[in-house]
Protein backbone atom coordinates (compact mmCIF):
# COMPACT_ATOMS: atom_id res chain seq x y z
CA UNK A 1 0.00 0.00 0.00
CA UNK A 2 2.54 2.35 0.98
CA UNK A 3 4.43 1.22 -2.50
CA UNK A 4 1.43 2.14 -4.49
CA UNK A 5 0.63 5.37 -2.74
CA UNK A 6 4.02 6.97 -3.33
CA UNK A 7 3.83 5.84 -7.39
CA UNK A 8 0.53 7.86 -7.77
CA UNK A 9 2.37 10.81 -5.58
CA UNK A 10 5.00 10.76 -8.69
CA UNK A 11 2.53 10.98 -11.37
CA UNK A 12 0.50 13.53 -9.92
CA UNK A 13 3.60 15.90 -9.43
CA UNK A 14 5.84 17.32 -12.48
CA UNK A 15 8.38 14.46 -13.31
CA UNK A 16 10.55 13.11 -15.70
CA UNK A 17 8.48 10.05 -15.11
CA UNK A 18 6.10 11.60 -16.74
CA UNK A 19 7.55 12.21 -20.25
CA UNK A 20 6.87 8.99 -21.91
CA UNK A 21 3.75 8.96 -21.12
CA UNK A 22 2.67 12.68 -22.32
CA UNK A 23 4.74 12.05 -25.43
CA UNK A 24 2.81 8.63 -26.45
CA UNK A 25 -0.53 10.05 -25.68
CA UNK A 26 0.48 13.17 -27.98
CA UNK A 27 1.80 10.33 -30.87
CA UNK A 28 -1.86 9.03 -30.56
CA UNK A 29 -3.49 12.73 -30.62
CA UNK A 30 -2.12 13.78 -33.84
CA UNK A 31 -5.13 12.94 -36.07
CA UNK A 32 -7.34 14.78 -33.68
CA UNK A 33 -4.89 17.42 -33.43
CA UNK A 34 -4.74 17.76 -37.85
CA UNK A 35 -8.58 18.07 -37.23
CA UNK A 36 -8.41 20.71 -34.80
CA UNK A 37 -6.18 22.50 -36.95
CA UNK A 38 -8.25 21.75 -40.29
CA UNK A 39 -10.54 23.90 -38.15
CA UNK A 40 -8.86 26.55 -36.89
CA UNK A 41 -7.62 27.11 -40.88
CA UNK A 42 -11.14 27.36 -42.11
CA UNK A 43 -11.97 29.72 -39.43
CA UNK A 44 -9.13 32.16 -40.10
CA UNK A 45 -10.02 32.09 -43.84
CA UNK A 46 -13.56 32.71 -43.29
CA UNK A 47 -12.23 35.63 -40.88
CA UNK A 48 -10.20 37.76 -43.54
CA UNK A 49 -12.46 37.23 -46.29
CA UNK A 50 -11.61 37.18 -50.30
CA UNK A 51 -8.26 37.06 -51.17
CA UNK A 52 -8.79 38.38 -54.52
CA UNK A 53 -10.40 42.03 -53.69
CA UNK A 54 -8.56 44.12 -51.41
CA UNK A 55 -10.38 45.06 -47.87
CA UNK A 56 -9.68 45.99 -44.93
CA UNK A 57 -8.69 42.12 -43.79
CA UNK A 58 -6.52 41.57 -47.53
CA UNK A 59 -3.89 44.20 -47.87
CA UNK A 60 -0.27 43.93 -48.02
CA UNK A 61 1.71 43.54 -45.14
CA UNK A 62 0.13 42.06 -41.67
CA UNK A 63 -3.22 43.31 -41.19
CA UNK A 64 -5.83 41.72 -38.76
CA UNK A 65 -6.90 38.38 -40.98
CA UNK A 66 -3.03 37.28 -41.22
CA UNK A 67 -2.38 36.43 -37.48
CA UNK A 68 -4.72 33.02 -37.91
CA UNK A 69 -3.00 32.20 -41.37
CA UNK A 70 0.56 31.89 -39.80
CA UNK A 71 -0.91 30.20 -36.72
CA UNK A 72 -2.71 27.99 -39.11
CA UNK A 73 0.37 26.94 -41.02
CA UNK A 74 2.43 26.11 -37.49
CA UNK A 75 -0.62 24.19 -36.59
CA UNK A 76 -1.20 21.77 -39.55
CA UNK A 77 3.05 21.90 -39.58
CA UNK A 78 3.28 21.02 -35.69
CA UNK A 79 0.68 18.82 -34.28
CA UNK A 80 1.27 19.17 -30.68
CA UNK A 81 -0.90 22.28 -29.10
CA UNK A 82 1.73 22.47 -26.53
CA UNK A 83 4.47 23.43 -28.81
CA UNK A 84 2.82 25.18 -31.74
CA UNK A 85 0.40 26.75 -29.26
CA UNK A 86 -3.58 25.48 -31.26
CA UNK A 87 -5.77 26.68 -28.11
CA UNK A 88 -3.83 29.47 -26.87
CA UNK A 89 -5.09 33.08 -27.51
CA UNK A 90 -3.39 34.61 -30.70
CA UNK A 91 -2.15 36.98 -28.83
CA UNK A 92 -0.33 34.41 -26.16
CA UNK A 93 3.91 34.25 -26.80
CA UNK A 94 4.13 30.98 -25.64
CA UNK A 95 3.44 28.83 -28.70
CA UNK A 96 5.16 28.77 -31.98
CA UNK A 97 2.76 29.84 -34.56
CA UNK A 98 2.02 33.49 -32.09
CA UNK A 99 5.89 33.84 -31.73
CA UNK A 100 5.91 33.70 -35.84
CA UNK A 101 3.09 36.11 -36.93
CA UNK A 102 4.32 38.52 -34.03
CA UNK A 103 7.67 38.58 -35.37
CA UNK A 104 6.34 39.14 -39.30
CA UNK A 105 3.70 41.95 -37.91
CA UNK A 106 7.23 43.58 -37.05
CA UNK A 107 9.13 43.21 -39.76
CA UNK A 108 6.30 43.09 -42.41
CA UNK A 109 3.53 46.13 -41.30
CA UNK A 110 0.95 47.35 -43.54
CA UNK A 111 1.75 50.90 -44.96
CA UNK A 112 -1.21 53.69 -45.44
CA UNK A 113 -0.11 53.96 -49.16
CA UNK A 114 -1.01 50.24 -50.51
CA UNK A 115 -4.71 50.48 -49.28
CA UNK A 116 -7.84 49.52 -50.70
CA UNK A 117 -7.19 53.17 -52.79
CA UNK A 118 -4.28 51.82 -54.40
CA UNK A 119 -0.23 51.02 -54.57
CA UNK A 120 1.33 53.66 -56.39
CA UNK A 121 3.54 53.66 -58.66
CA UNK A 122 2.62 50.07 -59.70
CA UNK A 123 -1.43 50.48 -58.84
CA UNK A 124 -2.49 53.12 -60.99
CA UNK A 125 0.81 53.58 -62.88
CA UNK A 126 2.60 56.25 -62.27
CA UNK A 127 3.24 57.97 -65.45
CA UNK A 128 6.52 58.01 -67.61
CA UNK A 129 6.32 57.70 -71.10
CA UNK A 130 2.20 58.43 -70.45
CA UNK A 131 1.93 54.78 -72.41
CA UNK A 132 0.39 52.76 -69.91
CA UNK A 133 1.54 49.44 -70.81
CA UNK A 134 5.41 50.41 -71.38
CA UNK A 135 5.30 52.27 -68.27
CA UNK A 136 4.41 49.15 -66.21
CA UNK A 137 7.64 47.17 -67.69
CA UNK A 138 9.68 50.51 -66.90
CA UNK A 139 8.87 50.43 -63.10
CA UNK A 140 8.99 46.84 -62.80
CA UNK A 141 12.57 46.69 -64.33
CA UNK A 142 13.57 49.25 -61.87
CA UNK A 143 12.01 46.79 -59.17
CA UNK A 144 13.56 44.21 -59.99
CA UNK A 145 17.14 45.22 -60.66
CA UNK A 146 17.16 46.33 -57.32
CA UNK A 147 17.25 50.07 -58.82
CA UNK A 148 14.16 50.85 -56.43
CA UNK A 149 11.79 49.54 -53.50
CA UNK A 150 13.36 48.70 -49.99
CA UNK A 151 16.93 48.30 -51.45
CA UNK A 152 19.85 50.65 -49.44
CA UNK A 153 20.34 53.69 -50.80
CA UNK A 154 17.08 53.50 -53.57
CA UNK A 155 16.00 56.91 -54.97
CA UNK A 156 12.40 56.02 -55.19
CA UNK A 157 10.90 54.27 -51.78
CA UNK A 158 7.85 51.56 -53.04
CA UNK A 159 5.60 52.24 -50.46
CA UNK A 160 4.72 48.48 -50.49
CA UNK A 161 8.05 47.74 -48.88
CA UNK A 162 9.72 51.14 -47.25
CA UNK A 163 9.17 49.85 -44.07
CA UNK A 164 9.91 45.75 -44.50
CA UNK A 165 12.74 44.78 -42.10
CA UNK A 166 13.17 47.50 -40.74
CA UNK A 167 13.25 46.19 -37.41
CA UNK A 168 16.82 44.89 -35.82
CA UNK A 169 16.87 41.97 -33.80
CA UNK A 170 18.06 43.50 -30.88
CA UNK A 171 15.10 45.10 -30.68
CA UNK A 172 12.68 41.85 -30.85
CA UNK A 173 14.75 40.23 -28.61
CA UNK A 174 14.67 42.94 -26.23
CA UNK A 175 10.89 43.88 -26.59
CA UNK A 176 9.58 45.65 -29.29
CA UNK A 177 6.09 47.64 -28.92
CA UNK A 178 3.92 48.22 -31.62
CA UNK A 179 3.28 51.77 -30.74
CA UNK A 180 1.89 54.94 -32.46
CA UNK A 181 5.13 55.69 -33.63
CA UNK A 182 5.34 52.58 -35.75
CA UNK A 183 4.50 51.26 -38.66
CA UNK A 184 1.72 49.31 -39.09
CA UNK A 185 -0.34 50.51 -36.28
CA UNK A 186 -3.53 51.24 -37.18
CA UNK A 187 -5.17 49.11 -40.38
CA UNK A 188 -5.49 52.29 -43.21
CA UNK A 189 -8.57 50.03 -44.67
CA UNK A 190 -10.69 49.15 -41.29
CA UNK A 191 -12.36 48.70 -39.48
CA UNK A 192 -12.17 44.64 -39.07
CA UNK A 193 -15.19 42.70 -37.39
CA UNK A 194 -14.17 40.19 -34.70
CA UNK A 195 -15.24 36.67 -34.94
CA UNK A 196 -14.60 33.18 -35.14
CA UNK A 197 -12.22 33.72 -31.94
CA UNK A 198 -10.15 36.41 -33.74
CA UNK A 199 -9.61 39.96 -32.48
CA UNK A 200 -10.84 42.79 -34.68
CA UNK A 201 -9.89 46.44 -34.85
CA UNK A 202 -10.51 49.15 -31.96
CA UNK A 203 -10.64 52.81 -32.25
CA UNK A 204 -8.68 55.39 -31.10
CA UNK A 205 -10.77 57.98 -28.93
CA UNK A 206 -8.97 61.01 -30.14
CA UNK A 207 -7.65 60.43 -34.23
CA UNK A 208 -10.48 57.87 -34.99
CA UNK A 209 -7.60 55.65 -36.80
CA UNK A 210 -8.71 51.87 -36.78
CA UNK A 211 -6.17 50.56 -34.49
CA UNK A 212 -4.63 46.93 -35.33
CA UNK A 213 -5.65 44.52 -32.55
CA UNK A 214 -1.93 44.19 -31.53
CA UNK A 215 -1.85 48.08 -31.17
CA UNK A 216 0.33 49.01 -28.02
CA UNK A 217 1.03 45.98 -27.03
CA UNK A 218 4.57 44.25 -26.38
CA UNK A 219 6.29 41.54 -28.11
CA UNK A 220 9.39 39.79 -27.27
CA UNK A 221 11.29 36.99 -29.60
CA UNK A 222 12.18 34.33 -27.69
CA UNK A 223 11.80 31.14 -29.34
CA UNK A 224 12.43 28.95 -25.83
CA UNK A 225 9.16 29.93 -24.53
CA UNK A 226 7.35 27.33 -27.20
CA UNK A 227 9.33 24.21 -26.04
CA UNK A 228 9.75 25.50 -22.59
CA UNK A 229 5.69 24.78 -22.45
CA UNK A 230 5.88 22.25 -24.37
CA UNK A 231 8.46 20.34 -21.66
CA UNK A 232 6.18 21.51 -18.98
CA UNK A 233 3.27 19.62 -20.91
CA UNK A 234 5.12 16.54 -21.08
CA UNK A 235 6.44 16.57 -17.23
CA UNK A 236 2.81 16.92 -16.47
CA UNK A 237 0.31 14.57 -15.21
CA UNK A 238 -0.61 12.45 -17.57
CA UNK A 239 -4.31 12.78 -16.12
CA UNK A 240 -4.24 16.19 -17.74
CA UNK A 241 -3.50 15.42 -21.29
CA UNK A 242 -5.93 12.38 -22.00
CA UNK A 243 -6.47 10.55 -25.60
CA UNK A 244 -8.73 12.28 -28.05
CA UNK A 245 -10.01 10.46 -31.01
CA UNK A 246 -12.10 12.15 -33.82
CA UNK A 247 -15.64 11.11 -34.81
CA UNK A 248 -17.29 10.79 -38.23
CA UNK A 249 -19.30 13.85 -37.62
CA UNK A 250 -16.71 15.83 -36.50
CA UNK A 251 -14.37 15.33 -39.47
CA UNK A 252 -17.75 15.51 -41.43
CA UNK A 253 -18.40 18.96 -39.63
CA UNK A 254 -14.75 20.25 -40.25
CA UNK A 255 -14.40 19.65 -43.88
CA UNK A 256 -18.01 21.29 -44.55
CA UNK A 257 -16.23 24.28 -42.71
CA UNK A 258 -13.47 23.88 -44.73
CA UNK A 259 -15.32 23.91 -48.42
CA UNK A 260 -17.49 26.90 -47.48
CA UNK A 261 -13.59 28.93 -46.19
CA UNK A 262 -12.43 27.77 -49.77
CA UNK A 263 -15.11 28.83 -51.32
CA UNK A 264 -15.31 32.79 -49.66
CA UNK A 265 -11.51 33.11 -49.63
CA UNK A 266 -10.61 31.85 -53.55
CA UNK A 267 -13.84 32.75 -55.48
CA UNK A 268 -12.24 34.12 -58.39
CA UNK A 269 -15.63 35.32 -59.90
CA UNK A 270 -16.63 37.85 -57.39
CA UNK A 271 -17.16 41.52 -57.95
CA UNK A 272 -13.51 43.33 -57.33
CA UNK A 273 -11.92 40.65 -58.19
CA UNK A 274 -9.10 40.53 -61.07
CA UNK A 275 -11.16 38.12 -63.29
CA UNK A 276 -14.41 40.44 -62.91
CA UNK A 277 -12.78 43.70 -63.32
CA UNK A 278 -10.39 43.37 -65.93
CA UNK A 279 -11.12 39.81 -68.26
CA UNK A 280 -15.09 39.56 -67.28
CA UNK A 281 -16.53 42.87 -66.66
CA UNK A 282 -17.83 43.69 -63.40
CA UNK A 283 -19.47 40.48 -63.59
CA UNK A 284 -22.70 42.44 -63.49
CA UNK A 285 -24.07 39.15 -64.85
CA UNK A 286 -23.02 36.89 -62.42
CA UNK A 287 -26.45 35.63 -60.40
CA UNK A 288 -26.10 36.11 -56.58
CA UNK A 289 -27.05 32.71 -56.33
CA UNK A 290 -23.33 32.07 -58.05
CA UNK A 291 -21.43 34.48 -55.77
CA UNK A 292 -19.26 33.50 -53.20
CA UNK A 293 -22.09 33.77 -50.06
CA UNK A 294 -25.07 32.13 -52.33
CA UNK A 295 -22.23 29.52 -52.94
CA UNK A 296 -21.27 29.08 -49.03
CA UNK A 297 -25.32 29.17 -48.12
CA UNK A 298 -25.52 26.36 -50.47
CA UNK A 299 -23.00 24.51 -48.81
CA UNK A 300 -24.51 25.38 -45.88
CA UNK A 301 -28.22 24.02 -46.74
CA UNK A 302 -26.27 20.29 -48.19
CA UNK A 303 -25.80 19.75 -44.07
CA UNK A 304 -27.78 22.38 -41.86
CA UNK A 305 -26.31 23.01 -38.52
CA UNK A 306 -22.77 24.48 -39.42
CA UNK A 307 -22.51 26.67 -36.61
CA UNK A 308 -19.54 28.19 -38.24
CA UNK A 309 -21.45 28.71 -41.38
CA UNK A 310 -24.36 30.41 -39.95
CA UNK A 311 -22.35 32.99 -38.21
CA UNK A 312 -20.88 34.24 -41.06
CA UNK A 313 -24.19 34.42 -43.20
CA UNK A 314 -25.85 36.03 -40.06
CA UNK A 315 -22.61 38.53 -40.19
CA UNK A 316 -23.12 39.18 -43.97
CA UNK A 317 -27.06 39.63 -43.13
CA UNK A 318 -25.82 41.97 -40.82
CA UNK A 319 -23.35 44.09 -42.53
CA UNK A 320 -20.22 42.93 -39.97
CA UNK A 321 -18.83 40.62 -42.22
CA UNK A 322 -15.47 40.97 -43.32
CA UNK A 323 -15.83 41.29 -46.80
CA UNK A 324 -14.78 43.60 -49.66
CA UNK A 325 -17.33 46.75 -49.16
CA UNK A 326 -19.36 48.34 -51.79
CA UNK A 327 -16.57 50.84 -52.37
CA UNK A 328 -13.75 48.87 -52.03
CA UNK A 329 -15.26 46.54 -54.71
CA UNK A 330 -15.64 50.10 -57.01
CA UNK A 331 -12.42 51.51 -56.55
CA UNK A 332 -11.14 47.91 -57.58
CA UNK A 333 -12.65 48.23 -60.71
CA UNK A 334 -11.59 51.70 -61.12
CA UNK A 335 -8.05 50.95 -60.96
CA UNK A 336 -8.12 48.11 -62.79
CA UNK A 337 -9.80 50.19 -65.61
CA UNK A 338 -7.09 52.54 -65.24
CA UNK A 339 -4.07 49.73 -65.55
CA UNK A 340 -5.96 48.71 -68.66
CA UNK A 341 -6.06 51.76 -70.60
CA UNK A 342 -3.65 53.09 -73.15
CA UNK A 343 -2.56 56.33 -71.61
CA UNK A 344 -1.85 56.92 -67.46
CA UNK A 345 -1.08 60.64 -67.39
CA UNK A 346 -4.28 60.99 -65.18
CA UNK A 347 -2.47 58.80 -62.88
CA UNK A 348 -1.35 60.30 -59.66
CA UNK A 349 2.95 60.24 -59.56
CA UNK A 350 4.96 58.77 -56.92
CA UNK A 351 4.58 60.79 -53.91
CA UNK A 352 7.20 63.14 -53.23
CA UNK A 353 7.98 62.02 -49.61
CA UNK A 354 8.72 58.72 -51.28
CA UNK A 355 11.57 60.17 -53.49
CA UNK A 356 14.88 60.53 -52.26
CA UNK A 357 16.73 60.63 -56.05
CA UNK A 358 15.81 60.90 -59.59
CA UNK A 359 12.68 60.05 -59.80
CA UNK A 360 11.46 58.55 -63.48
CA UNK A 361 8.02 60.33 -63.51
CA UNK A 362 9.65 63.41 -63.65
CA UNK A 363 9.91 62.51 -67.33
CA UNK A 364 6.29 62.71 -67.52
CA UNK A 365 5.69 66.25 -68.62
CA UNK A 366 8.20 65.57 -71.24
CA UNK A 367 6.64 63.46 -72.71
CA UNK A 368 3.72 64.61 -72.40
CA UNK A 369 4.61 67.14 -74.67
CA UNK A 370 6.28 65.11 -77.06
CA UNK A 371 2.66 63.47 -77.99
CA UNK A 372 1.24 66.39 -78.25
CA UNK A 373 3.55 67.98 -80.56
CA UNK A 374 3.40 65.02 -82.53
CA UNK A 375 -0.50 65.60 -82.99
CA UNK A 376 -1.64 63.12 -80.20
CA UNK A 377 -4.53 64.09 -77.82
CA UNK A 378 -3.34 62.42 -74.40
CA UNK A 379 -5.22 63.38 -71.30
CA UNK A 380 -4.02 66.19 -69.04
CA UNK A 381 -1.26 65.18 -66.34
CA UNK A 382 -2.78 64.82 -62.95
CA UNK A 383 -1.72 67.10 -60.21
CA UNK A 384 0.31 67.66 -58.53
CA UNK A 385 3.41 67.14 -60.98
CA UNK A 386 6.43 65.41 -59.00
CA UNK A 387 8.50 67.89 -58.37
CA UNK A 388 12.35 67.53 -59.16
CA UNK A 389 13.80 70.56 -57.26
CA UNK A 390 11.98 71.84 -54.26
CA UNK A 391 12.94 75.67 -54.28
CA UNK A 392 12.29 76.95 -58.10
CA UNK A 393 14.72 79.85 -59.53
CA UNK A 394 13.70 82.56 -61.79
CA UNK A 395 16.02 83.98 -64.44
CA UNK A 396 14.50 87.38 -66.49
CA UNK A 397 15.74 89.99 -68.27
CA UNK A 398 13.54 92.57 -68.17
CA UNK A 399 13.69 95.66 -70.61
CA UNK A 400 11.21 98.62 -71.04
CA UNK A 401 8.28 97.79 -72.59
CA UNK A 402 7.25 99.62 -76.31
CA UNK A 403 4.18 99.07 -78.22
CA UNK A 404 4.02 96.45 -81.11
CA UNK A 405 2.30 93.42 -81.61
CA UNK A 406 4.68 89.79 -81.56
CA UNK A 407 3.46 86.50 -81.08
CA UNK A 408 5.04 85.08 -77.46
CA UNK A 409 5.13 81.50 -77.52
CA UNK A 410 4.37 79.07 -75.05
CA UNK A 411 5.39 75.53 -74.63
CA UNK A 412 2.63 73.40 -73.77
CA UNK A 413 3.09 72.27 -70.20
CA UNK A 414 0.74 69.47 -68.25
CA UNK A 415 -0.70 71.89 -65.02
CA UNK A 416 -3.87 71.73 -63.23
CA UNK A 417 -5.23 74.11 -65.55
CA UNK A 418 -4.81 72.15 -68.36
CA UNK A 419 -8.28 70.33 -68.17
CA UNK A 420 -10.08 70.80 -71.17
CA UNK A 421 -7.46 68.81 -73.27
CA UNK A 422 -3.71 69.38 -74.04
CA UNK A 423 -2.03 73.06 -74.03
CA UNK A 424 -1.42 74.86 -77.14
CA UNK A 425 0.50 78.44 -77.87
CA UNK A 426 -0.87 81.60 -76.43
CA UNK A 427 0.03 84.74 -77.81
CA UNK A 428 0.39 88.07 -76.38
CA UNK A 429 1.43 91.49 -78.04
CA UNK A 430 4.20 92.87 -77.08
CA UNK A 431 6.96 95.00 -78.62
CA UNK A 432 8.69 93.91 -81.50
CA UNK A 433 12.04 94.86 -80.25
CA UNK A 434 12.10 93.53 -76.50
CA UNK A 435 12.92 89.75 -75.89
CA UNK A 436 12.23 88.57 -72.89
CA UNK A 437 13.89 85.47 -71.82
CA UNK A 438 12.83 83.29 -68.80
CA UNK A 439 14.61 80.15 -67.18
CA UNK A 440 12.49 78.37 -65.15
CA UNK A 441 13.74 75.48 -63.17
CA UNK A 442 12.23 72.81 -60.69
CA UNK A 443 8.92 73.13 -59.32
CA UNK A 444 5.63 71.96 -60.40
CA UNK A 445 2.66 74.57 -61.66
CA UNK A 446 -0.20 74.99 -59.92
CA UNK A 447 -2.66 77.34 -61.75
CA UNK A 448 -2.89 77.53 -65.73
CA UNK A 449 -0.41 79.66 -67.83
CA UNK A 450 2.34 78.61 -64.74
CA UNK A 451 5.01 76.15 -66.48
CA UNK A 452 6.15 72.39 -65.15
CA UNK A 453 9.22 71.41 -65.25
CA UNK A 454 9.66 69.81 -69.05
CA UNK A 455 13.25 69.28 -67.93
CA UNK A 456 15.89 71.03 -65.27
CA UNK A 457 15.23 74.07 -68.06
CA UNK A 458 13.07 75.23 -70.09
CA UNK A 459 13.54 78.63 -72.63
CA UNK A 460 10.94 80.74 -73.68
CA UNK A 461 11.80 83.18 -76.23
CA UNK A 462 9.44 85.89 -77.56
CA UNK A 463 9.39 86.80 -80.88
CA UNK A 464 9.22 83.15 -82.11
CA UNK A 465 5.65 81.18 -83.68
CA UNK A 466 3.42 79.45 -81.11
CA UNK A 467 4.57 75.64 -81.82
CA UNK A 468 1.54 73.35 -83.10
CA UNK A 469 1.06 69.64 -83.13
CA UNK A 470 1.88 69.16 -86.96
CA UNK A 471 4.94 71.61 -86.78
CA UNK A 472 7.97 68.97 -86.03
CA UNK A 473 10.71 70.58 -86.36
CA UNK A 474 9.85 72.43 -82.76
CA UNK A 475 9.56 68.74 -81.29
CA UNK A 476 13.35 68.04 -82.34
CA UNK A 477 14.05 72.12 -80.77
CA UNK A 478 12.40 70.96 -77.12
CA UNK A 479 14.25 67.40 -77.22
CA UNK A 480 17.31 69.75 -77.51
CA UNK A 481 17.00 71.72 -74.70
CA UNK A 482 16.25 68.87 -72.78
CA UNK A 483 19.20 67.15 -73.90
CA UNK A 484 21.63 70.68 -73.20
CA UNK A 485 21.34 70.57 -69.30
CA UNK A 486 19.70 72.98 -67.30
CA UNK A 487 20.97 76.78 -67.89
CA UNK A 488 23.40 78.21 -65.18
CA UNK A 489 21.25 80.07 -62.23
CA UNK A 490 22.27 84.01 -61.93
CA UNK A 491 24.16 85.23 -59.02
CA UNK A 492 22.75 87.89 -58.43
CA UNK A 493 19.08 89.26 -57.93
CA UNK A 494 18.10 92.36 -60.20
CA UNK A 495 15.53 94.37 -60.76
CA UNK A 496 13.95 96.46 -63.58
CA UNK A 497 10.84 98.88 -63.13
CA UNK A 498 8.21 100.08 -65.68
CA UNK A 499 5.57 102.16 -65.38
CA UNK A 500 2.42 101.88 -66.31
CA UNK A 501 1.13 103.28 -69.42
CA UNK A 502 -2.41 101.99 -69.33
CA UNK A 503 -2.25 100.01 -72.02
CA UNK A 504 -2.75 96.68 -70.03
CA UNK A 505 0.48 95.95 -68.29
CA UNK A 506 0.04 94.94 -65.34
CA UNK A 507 1.59 95.72 -62.09
CA UNK A 508 3.00 93.13 -59.83
CA UNK A 509 1.48 91.91 -56.52
CA UNK A 510 -0.76 94.42 -54.54
CA UNK A 511 0.64 95.78 -51.49
CA UNK A 512 4.04 96.40 -49.65
CA UNK A 513 4.66 95.91 -45.80
CA UNK A 514 4.95 99.31 -45.44
CA UNK A 515 9.21 99.63 -46.14
CA UNK A 516 8.85 98.66 -49.80
CA UNK A 517 8.65 95.59 -49.93
CA UNK A 518 5.92 93.70 -52.27
CA UNK A 519 3.72 90.98 -50.67
CA UNK A 520 1.41 89.09 -52.37
CA UNK A 521 -2.61 90.02 -50.63
CA UNK A 522 -2.96 86.39 -50.12
CA UNK A 523 -0.08 85.58 -48.03
CA UNK A 524 0.12 82.82 -50.99
CA UNK A 525 3.29 81.90 -53.78
CA UNK A 526 3.58 81.66 -57.58
CA UNK A 527 5.78 81.02 -59.71
CA UNK A 528 7.92 83.06 -61.85
CA UNK A 529 7.06 82.38 -65.47
CA UNK A 530 5.17 84.51 -67.40
CA UNK A 531 1.11 84.55 -67.47
CA UNK A 532 -1.19 84.22 -69.92
CA UNK A 533 -2.66 87.40 -71.15
CA UNK A 534 -6.50 87.53 -71.16
CA UNK A 535 -8.79 88.04 -74.34
CA UNK A 536 -8.75 91.43 -75.48
CA UNK A 537 -5.54 92.67 -73.17
CA UNK A 538 -2.15 94.01 -74.64
CA UNK A 539 1.48 94.06 -73.33
CA UNK A 540 2.96 91.71 -71.06
CA UNK A 541 1.98 90.72 -67.81
CA UNK A 542 4.76 90.24 -64.93
CA UNK A 543 4.67 88.06 -63.39
CA UNK A 544 4.93 87.74 -59.09
CA UNK A 545 7.84 86.68 -57.01
CA UNK A 546 7.57 83.72 -55.02
CA UNK A 547 6.55 85.02 -51.52
CA UNK A 548 6.43 83.25 -47.86
CA UNK A 549 4.18 84.29 -45.83
CA UNK A 550 2.92 87.27 -47.99
CA UNK A 551 6.77 88.85 -48.25
CA UNK A 552 8.56 88.90 -51.54
CA UNK A 553 10.98 86.60 -51.42
CA UNK A 554 13.96 88.79 -53.05
CA UNK A 555 13.38 91.42 -50.85
CA UNK A 556 13.03 93.46 -54.01
CA UNK A 557 11.46 97.20 -53.09
CA UNK A 558 8.51 98.91 -54.90
CA UNK A 559 9.76 102.22 -57.24
CA UNK A 560 6.25 103.49 -57.87
CA UNK A 561 5.74 101.19 -61.23
CA UNK A 562 5.71 97.61 -62.19
CA UNK A 563 8.41 95.17 -60.60
CA UNK A 564 9.40 92.51 -62.31
CA UNK A 565 12.02 90.14 -60.62
CA UNK A 566 14.43 87.51 -60.77
CA UNK A 567 16.44 85.44 -58.74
Amino acid sequence: MRVATAEVRLAAAPSLLNVPVNLLIDLVNIPDNEVQALDYLSRSLIFSGPWFVVSATNIWGVDPGDPGHFMSTVNLLVPFPALSGLGLDQSDQNGLGQQLWHFVAAELPVNSYCDADGCPPGVPISPITGLTGLDNVLWGLALTFGLYGFAPGAPVKFPLFNNWFSVPLSDLVSGYTFGPDQPGYADPSGPVYPGFGFAGTTVDPVTGENLMPWANTTFTLDLSKPFQNYFNHLMADPATNPIHLPDLVEIGRTLQTLAAAMVIAFDPLTPGAGLCTGGLGNCSWLPPALDYPGIVKFIGDIWPGNTVINEWLDAVASGTANVPTKEQIETAQRLANQNGSFWDFGNPPVPSELVSGFNLGTLAPFFHNLWTALGLNPPPLATPVPETDPTPSIAALGQKPLQGDVKLDSIPQGSEGQQNGPNTGVQQNVDPNNVLASSVTGGPSDVAGKFDNLSKTVVLDVGKPTPTPTWLPNVVSIADRLLAGPAERPKTSTESTVKADGNGVNSSSPGTDGSGVNSSSNGGTESGSPRHAKPGETGPRHAKADTDNGNDSSGGASTGGTTTKTR
